[in-house]
């Protein structure tokens, strides 16, 4: 995050900076990788301050594995 404030102040455009961390669900008794349970968005603004910071579950709310506090929903 302190990179990040770093290269918004020495920018003379407007930016903003995205940062996404996975929560891994781990492997399947077989080795598959399964897919990310859940996802935190950080969005700093121009200033170095965060804009949002959501968590995300990216599988059903019914999976084990979806952290306390992240928003689901369904498609």
């Amino acid at each position: 995050m302190i990179a990040a404030r770093a290269l918004l102040r020495h920018s003379s455009r407007p930016l903003a900076v995205l940062h996404v961390d996975y929560t891994e669900r781990g492997h399947t008794p077989s080795g598959t990788r399964r897919s990310p349970a859940a996802t935190r968005v950080t969005v700093l603004g121009t200033n170095g301050l965060v804009i949002t910071d959501p968590l995300l579950g990216l599988v059903s709310a019914r999976a084990k594995v979806v952290p306390d506090g992240a928003t689901t929903w369904t498609i």
